[in-house]
């Protein structure tokens, strides 16, 4: 299964078509997970009463035999325009430089909370 995803609702529409692929019930997926009976029904539906965590997203995506392959930042400039005032710049340059690639023994994508 390869899916580009662009929103959250996608997100949940591909973890719905991939519990369908796979033929397995919101319960099964709930026991995989260690998730509250009905939680993942209410995380993966259209209109969902429940958040996708990061941690809660990782224990589904495992569950479904899933991981996430690629993530791409881009800018919001709505967001970006809003938020802009409240940036406070450093009073002085970081010390020392950031790792801005993944070494070869960073492994896969994990989100963290």
């Amino acid at each position: 299964m390869r899916r580009l995803i662009r929103s959250k609702a996608e997100l949940r529409a591909a973890l719905r078509a991939r519990q369908d692929e796979l033929n397995i019930s919101c319960a099964t997926v709930e026991a995989i997970t260690g998730l509250p009976t009905s939680y993942f029904s209410k995380i993966a539906a259209a209109r969902p009463s429940k958040d996708l965590t990061a941690r809660t997203m990782q224990e589904v995506l495992d569950a479904l035999g899933l991981r996430i392959a690629v993530v791409v930042l881009v800018e919001d400039e709505a967001k970006a325009t809003r938020m802009r005032p409240r940036w406070v710049q450093r009073q002085r340059a970081p010390t020392t430089p950031r790792q801005t690639e993944p070494s070869a023994d960073q492994g896969s994508f994990k989100f963290v909370e």
